[in-house]
């Protein structure tokens, strides 16, 4: 009998901050203590009082990050935000009008930005599925239905063709 094993992949490990153990989530490289997080373009903005950082809206609080850790993807549309465990950064409460200052996982647990991260995600599976999948591009059954016998006697005709150039 044959064993087939399964490598679970882990994206997280944990880093020690003043005594305490946290854990760092959506690693992309082990040697360096920083969480990534995909969010959405509009929720990035420039910073108005400094060019060399980034200020982003997390429901009502926003955070400033540097540039150098803020990177816009491939589509356009998110970007990729590293947040370091050991960098203070500073957070703006629109609700009660007050800023100060967390260091990485504490500004991670403030703000939310782990649960924004998961729902970028989602939405970035369901558009990549909608792509592929035309019954959840908002067509209606027979409209989707058309659209795949379009695409099914296209492959015939395709299939039909080679068979005649082949023989």
């Amino acid at each position: 009998m044959q064993e087939v094993q399964q490598t679970e992949q882990v994206n997280y490990h944990f880093v020690e901050i003043s005594g305490l153990s946290y854990k760092v989530i959506n690693q992309l490289d082990e040697k360096k203590h920083i969480s990534n997080f995909y969010l959405p373009k509009k929720c990035v903005r420039q910073h108005p009082t400094r060019q060399d950082s980034y200020k982003i809206k997390i429901y009502n609080k926003f955070i400033c990050v540097p540039k150098i850790m803020c990177f816009l993807d491939k589509t356009g549309k998110y970007f990729l935000v590293g947040l370091d465990m050991y960098f203070n950064y500073w957070i703006y409460n629109t609700r009660d009008n007050n800023k100060y200052r967390l260091t990485g996982y504490q500004a991670i647990r403030d703000t939310a930005i782990k649960e924004l991260h998961y729902l970028t995600v989602s939405a970035r599976r369901y558009e990549k599925e909608q792509a592929t999948n035309p019954f959840l591009s908002g067509l209606t059954y027979q409209q989707a239905r058309k659209q795949i016998c379009a695409e099914s006697d296209k492959l015939k005709a395709e299939y039909q063709s080679f068979i005649q150039k082949k023989y």
